[in-house]
């Protein structure tokens, strides 16, 4: 593997451990705990989570949980080989499967494959007559403890299999054509149903040369207990893709994706609400399998909040189309939802967007947005009611009036905090980064005697991050209080305080105000929650 997939395989067997493998088989279920138990890692590990859960999809899972360690090396590539034909690369596939199989029960009971199979006794037919001989009865029938036949004598060429009974009734042995048949069809779909052959069980005989060749099934397939049921004809695997596609999506099963994947311009906004792998791309008898050796990918798209919210144009003003290892496809018009054909060994698969002047991208097979993307307008959330009101005492070095004719070096400020949102526009403005953002602080005070609410002053106020540093301020205008900040900030202090010098309106003619004077403001901090 190109990455250490040990915490994923330690989330298996914390899912295992404590659900056991029903769960475990569960497609769904297991991508919600494995998601659960990851954690933050999720996304770093998301090809190999996939891989276990298209494993549950399979049936690989619960014919690993099945067989325990007992499975032989043919059984075992068997389920490697399910695997790939879905559309896993081959690395991916065999990791799954070895992954599976170092978490796997022992069998309850060992059974050696030099034990011999009691002898199955049948009436032959006349000379000449057909194969279509009627077997004795059910009650005079043994119980086939079924086993490999005889192989090398030394413990180390042994291989173990769980003992599985299977009561022989009367059955009719098909006829030669039908055996043949049988096999033809069993050869086509052997892969698929690879973990079904866990161990043998009776076919067919047939009568050649005096005696009797048993060929032998295990029941599986036809809870009857047939053991005559054929496999599904070859024409009816749909052909593979060629890795070009891509198409509106018909009723699919698309996954959520493990984390929030949007991107957000000025005026309009794509979120991507499914994301994962699917089994066909296209519909009726256009559908067609993953490419050999590569991979499907449903998507669902919908609107996302711009920055300009709540007056944002839908998802579809946004120029989008995939970019498969750079080469671009357009997206079908008039769907939500998509498929895309990935070929074998490539590298990158991205859904691109351009509004306003801005290009970004998000990988699908990463589930991440690319380095250039707007981060701040990828948050599922940017606007915060904080709701905090204080005073906090203003001072003067001359006495002034404040409202209420009289005149007096000090005045009770009540300061009422109301909100806070982050942001990337102001005006033709942006931050000095796409990883950082503007915080706007809405913060206005009243007088006891002027109810009206003023903007505090920038020269008042100060943002700190958690190490108590200042965030670079913003010169948005004097009563308007904006900073740089980190586009993941999380929380905040507002620090209000400090001294400046401001100019005060005559007494005797309030039109002309250029009467210097110094205010102080005793010092307050606000925690400021931004998650």
């Amino acid at each position: 593997m190109a990455e250490p997939e040990e915490p994923v395989v330690a989330a298996l067997a914390a899912v295992i451990r404590d659900h056991g493998w029903p769960a475990a088989a569960q497609p769904s279920r297991l991508k919600a705990m494995l998601s659960d138990a990851l954690g933050a890692q999720a996304a770093e590990h998301r090809a190999a989570m996939e891989a276990l859960v298209v494993a549950a999809e399979e049936g690989v899972v619960e014919a690993i949980a099945a067989a325990g360690t007992a499975l032989d090396e043919e059984a075992v590539d068997g389920l490697r080989q399910r695997l790939e034909e879905w559309g896993l690369a081959p690395e991916r596939a065999g990791w799954a499967v070895r992954t599976l199989l170092s978490l796997a029960p022992e069998p309850t009971e060992k059974v050696p494959v030099t034990s011999p199979a009691p002898a199955v006794e049948a009436t032959l037919p006349p000379p000449g007559g057909s194969l279509g001989t009627v077997l004795p009865p059910i009650a005079t029938m043994p119980t086939v403890e079924t086993v490999l036949p005889a192989g090398p004598a030394s413990a180390a060429d042994e291989t173990v299999l769980p003992p599985v009974a299977i009561p022989v009734g009367p059955t009719e042995l098909p006829t030669v054509d039908e055996v043949t048949h049988i096999e033809r069809a069993e050869t086509v779909a052997r892969r698929r149903r690879a973990t079904r052959w866990v161990v043998p069980g009776v076919v067919a005989a047939l009568v050649a040369g005096g005696g009797i060749a048993a060929l032998v099934r295990s029941g599986d397939d036809d809870p009857s207990g047939s053991a005559h049921k054929p496999a599904s004809s070859p024409a009816s695997v749909a052909p593979r893709a060629s890795g070009t596609e891509l198409t509106a999506a018909t009723a699919q099963d698309i996954p959520a994706p493990a984390r929030a994947l949007a991107m957000g311009w000025e005026k309009t906004g794509v979120r991507i609400t499914a994301l994962g792998p699917v089994k066909q791309v296209g519909a009726g008898s256009d559908a067609k399998a993953a490419p050999a050796g590569g991979s499907l990918l449903g998507f669902t798209l919908a609107d996302w909040p711009c920055a300009n919210t709540p007056h944002c144009r839908p998802w579809t003003k946004a120029r989008l189309h995939v970019e498969v290892d750079g080469s671009a496809r357009p997206l079908p018009a008039g769907s939500s939802s998509y498929v895309v054909a990935v070929p074998a060994g490539a590298e990158s698969v991205d859904l691109v967007g351009a509004a306003d002047g801005i290009t970004q991208r998000l990988s699908l097979l990463e589930e991440a947005p690319a380095a250039g993307n707007i981060a701040v307008l990828a948050r599922p959330q940017r606007r915060f009611k904080i709701g905090k009101t204080f005073s906090v005492t203003e001072h003067t070095d001359r006495p002034l009036d404040f409202g209420d004719g009289r005149r007096v070096t000090s005045v009770q400020r009540k300061v009422t905090v109301h909100g806070v949102e982050l942001g990337y526009f102001i005006g033709s403005r942006r931050p000095s980064s796409p990883t950082r953002a503007f915080l706007y602080l809405d913060v206005t005070f009243t007088y006891p005697a002027d109810q009206h609410p003023q903007g505090v002053d920038r020269r008042l106020a100060k943002l700190l991050d958690d190490a108590g540093k200042p965030y670079p301020a913003v010169d948005a205008g004097p009563t308007t209080l904006v900073f740089e900040v980190p586009a993941d900030i999380s929380s905040a202090t507002l620090a209000l305080g400090g001294s400046h010098p401001r100019t005060a309106c005559r007494t005797d003619n309030q039109d002309i105000c250029d009467e210097p004077y110094t205010v102080t403001l005793d010092r307050r901090q606000v925690r400021l929650p931004l998650s």
